[in-house]
């Protein structure tokens, strides 16, 4: 499965203080992952995933950015 991702510049995070959970970044990344993966649609909008009502909202931006960034240089998904 081939997916495009728009938009893929950094997310800054907003003012309210993250609240980074013991959890380990194997999992954690490994979670992303299977997020993205499992999606029903074929083409996103990165807010779309990690906005206020996205499906990555729960995970530390920084993680997610290198999920993506991962994802996109083993050609796994594709930015447009």
């Amino acid at each position: 499965m081939l997916l495009a991702i728009y938009n893929i510049e950094p997310i800054l995070p907003n003012d309210k203080t993250l609240q980074i959970e013991s959890i380990s970044i194997h999992s954690t990344t490994n979670k992303i992952r299977k997020h993205i993966f499992n999606m029903q649609q074929l083409f996103f909008l990165k807010r779309d995933l990690t906005g206020s009502m996205g499906l990555l909202r729960h995970f530390p931006l920084d993680i997610v950015n290198t999920v993506m960034d991962e994802l996109i240089n083993y050609q796994l998904i594709r930015q447009g």
